[in-house]
């Protein structure tokens, strides 16, 4: 054991661990930790099985998990690992029993852009020596998780050497283009209204439009007798309106869902990991109904206190 740190609501507690395997040195850091002294002390020595400690939510975390990280070296200055094979190969299977797996394959190399001019350097100091000088969106080629005095090793077309990590970006940027000049007033073109083609020689002139004749006036005919009148018929009996119908009845509302914890979670004044902490609410506690969505937090009340959880640790009743 090198290192026991408590965690509190805004950082994460964690046991550092040093390990020695076929002469490499290894450092395996477990992360969100409550009280890191529970079952160990710094200077023990520990077996491989044992326990010891409690998984926790402490600093920014949504809820109980570990978070495992295993590094080939010290911590920073080492390259780090994927724990799932690497505890495999020593006879841990992470997936064995597990209900879901979520991780993805990390790529093996990753590529960067330089984003101001930068010193291609022969090691990861600034007292190494300047291989040449790179500029502006130079792609550079690095080995996923190794690093060095935040430095990272890579390859520039055909050359090797350390680029600082500071001065990199994965988004290639866009160049700038100038705006083009744009014509000045008097350089502009009159336009001139269009004009008909002129009468060539030999082209009749269109005629001019005669004089409507006006028509005769139509006779009117001789007005005949009015006929004789006839009775009026007797008017149909007005309908009686029909009786309204009956409105039809409305469906019972649906009662909305309550929901419990499924483990011991934070609860926060905002919808974000980096929200104030307001309590930590236990397992199998009932938060009522949910009054607003925010992504994947959920705003609930508990305990007569309203604010957010995550609806990865919420299961309805």
């Amino acid at each position: 054991m090198v290192a026991t740190v408590d965690g509190t609501s805004s950082r994460a507690g964690y046991i550092t661990i040093r390990h020695s395997l076929g002469g490499v040195t290894y450092t395996s850091i477990y992360y969100h930790i409550w009280k890191s002294t529970t079952r160990v002390t710094v200077g023990r020595i520990v077996a491989a099985g044992q326990r010891i400690s409690e998984v926790g939510t402490s600093g920014v975390s949504g809820g109980n998990h570990l978070h495992l990280e295993i590094w080939q070296g010290a911590p920073g200055s080492a390259r780090s690992l994927d724990p799932a094979p690497f505890l495999k190969t020593h006879g841990v299977d992470l997936y064995r029993g597990a209900k879901a797996v979520l991780a993805t394959k990390p790529p093996t190399t990753c590529t960067y852009y330089v984003t101001t001019p930068l010193n291609f350097r022969t090691g990861p100091s600034l007292s190494s020596a300047v291989l040449r000088v790179l500029p502006v969106r130079t792609a550079a080629v690095a080995v996923a998780g190794q690093s060095s005095n935040g430095y990272f090793p890579v390859r520039v077309g055909t050359q090797s050497g350390w680029l600082s990590s500071g001065y990199l970006s994965m988004k290639l940027l866009r160049c700038r283009r100038s705006p083009r000049p744009r014509p000045s007033p008097r350089s502009w073109p009159r336009l001139r209204p269009a004009l008909p083609p002129p009468c060539r020689a030999g082209t009749p002139k269109p005629a001019a439009p005669k004089p409507a004749t006006p028509k005769p006036a139509a006779s009117k005919p001789a007005a005949s007798k009015p006929a004789a009148s006839k009775p009026a018929a007797p008017k149909p009996a007005a309908s009686k309106p029909a009786a309204p119908k009956p409105a039809a009845s409305k469906p019972a509302a649906s009662k909305p869902a309550t929901y419990k914890t499924t483990s011991a979670l934070n609860f926060r004044r905002s919808p974000s990991l980096t929200g104030a902490k307001i309590r930590v609410i236990p397992r199998g506690a009932s938060v009522g109904t949910v009054k607003a969505t925010s992504g994947v937090w959920r705003k609930v009340v508990y305990l007569g206190a309203t604010g957010w959880v995550h609806s990865a640790y919420l299961a309805k009743r």
